[in-house]
């Protein structure tokens, strides 16, 4: 979107400013390269009070950039008719004052279904330079504007409706910036509760076995080491367990986890080169006929992701053998969901198949080694994370290059007293506010009704709207307009 922009017969329009072609005031050509700005998360939609004033303080400021480019008019007074015309088009002030700032929507010739908000700050100027060979005349103009957001928004809203009772799982899509949902609950006997999460499992092994779950709680895993050497690798910088192959069991319990879709990774250091025999790092295991692990196929020197669907196992190898030697850090990646099973290796192309059946259940163990004691590698972890929705490839590797980017964050709101019957609390995370409606259509701020565990944004590109088991979700709808950087 950062290209400039110049008039093509191929193009449904140039650039739209209120919806309105730039072409239909009589413009031939335009530029605004300052399109291309850098990402910050900052509120979308209706502008927000901390960014009437202009300059703005705070974590973001509006940028301001310019559109320059020619108009034409037939004679000098249609030209001025255009300019008149442009410019009231791109006021941006409303009200009897003119103190109401009501952001313009600037759109794009290639990306027609999103738009930026912007603000016109005065100072248009557009000077006659001359006519074109049919005699029109043109002028060079400018059009001053300031972006209010350092990313486009989508032109009509995301719905999303969650199904069945809990736990279950809503996978909601961001775009490619993060966004703020809008959730709309309505009465019933219980009170309403819910997660915002985008990792279902995630543990970073320093000095521990601690780990966080999909509500954001902590638990510690269990190992039968008795010995520090069992446990740790000594005079490492970042940390890591060791394992000593075969020596011990090390999982992790009660891990919730979408059925239908996931993405695991895994940041490690294997003690086993390609002659180490098959040996199995990683499994998410809820019985002998559902459970999903990743492995080292000796036979074939390659990575392979196994998953037990009702007893029926779909397996996965890598494309290529590894050549990977004794202690090499490795970082490792699989998926599962719509778009079959994957495997990534460094970053590299995934492998991939057309697999895209769940597996049976939501609770199980995760196990280093594997759940039947019988192939434990030795093997150093430094992190592995498990999230409840299946990411695209270009994510994955930007998140395997860069474990940092992979963190936990779960939010959980939960309503302190009973919703009513055909009563409504509608939780706006662009605004911070909860709105309690009852049945005469009052509204009332419900915000002390509720906890205060934060207000949740849908984290790009993906996160899951969770909810725990025994709560329903036939009375929630989800809205939210999508974001793209």
């Amino acid at each position: 979107m950062a290209r400039p922009s110049f008039l093509d017969s191929a193009w449904p329009f140039t650039l739209k400013i209120g919806g309105r072609d730039l072409h239909d005031f009589g413009i031939v050509t335009l530029s605004a390269p300052q399109l291309n700005m850098s990402p910050v998360d900052v509120p979308f939609d209706v502008l927000p009070s901390r960014h009437v004033a202009v300059p703005s303080t705070g974590a973001f400021r509006p940028s301001p950039f310019v559109i320059s480019g020619q108009m034409a008019g037939g004679s000098v007074a249609e030209l001025r008719t255009n300019l008149d015309t442009f410019k009231q088009s791109a006021v941006s002030l409303r009200g009897s004052a003119f103190d109401i700032v009501t952001p313009l929507k600037l759109e794009t010739a290639d990306y027609t279904d999103r738009y930026f908000p912007v603000v016109y700050t005065g100072g248009f100027t557009a000077q006659v330079v001359g006519s074109n060979p049919t005699g029109q005349t043109i002028a060079n103009f400018t059009l001053p504007l300031l972006r209010l957001t350092p990313f486009a928004i989508a032109n009509s809203p995301t719905n999303a409706t969650p199904t069945a009772t809990g736990p279950s799982f809503e996978v909601l899509s961001a775009g490619t910036a993060p966004c703020a949902p809008r959730i709309e609950i309505e009465g019933s006997s219980t009170t309403p509760s819910f997660y915002m999460t985008d990792c279902s499992f995630y543990a970073d092994l320093d000095y521990d076995l601690s780990y966080t779950k999909i509500d954001g709680s902590s638990a510690a895993g269990t190992s039968g080491a008795t010995t520090p050497i069992d446990q740790f690798e000594p005079g490492d910088l970042n940390g890591g367990r060791y394992i000593q192959a075969g020596t011990f069991t090390t999982s992790f319990g009660s891990i919730v986890q979408n059925p239908t879709e996931g993405t695991v990774f895994l940041w490690i250091n294997p003690a086993f080169d390609v002659t180490g025999g098959d040996q199995v790092l990683f499994e998410y295991y809820i019985d002998a006929n559902n459970k999903i692990y990743l492995w080292w196929d000796d036979s074939d020197d390659d990575w392979a992701l196994t998953k037990a669907i009702g007893g029926s196992p779909v397996t996965l190898n890598t494309s290529t053998a590894s050549t990977h030697s004794a202690g090499d850090y490795i970082r490792l990646a699989f998926s599962y969901g719509g778009d079959g099973m994957k495997i990534y290796v460094d970053g590299g192309t995934a492998t991939s198949n057309a697999t895209t059946t769940g597996i049976t259940g939501t609770s199980g163990t995760i196990y280093l080694g594997d759940q039947a004691a019988s192939l434990r590698p030795a093997c150093k972890y430094n992190q592995i994370a498990m999230l409840p929705f299946q990411l695209d490839d270009d994510t994955v590797r930007r998140y395997m290059m860069t474990p940092e980017l992979v963190r936990p964050h779960s939010v959980n709101k939960a309503r302190l007293a009973s919703l009513n019957a055909n009563e409504r609390v509608v939780l706006d995370f662009e605004t911070g506010t909860a709105t309690h409606i009852n049945t005469s259509l009052t509204q009332t701020n419900d915000i002390g009704n509720w906890d205060t565990n934060g207000w949740p944004l849908v984290r790009a590109p993906k996160t899951c709207f969770y909810l725990p088991s025994g709560e329903s979700a036939s009375s929630i709808k989800i809205n939210y307009r999508k974001r793209y950087l």
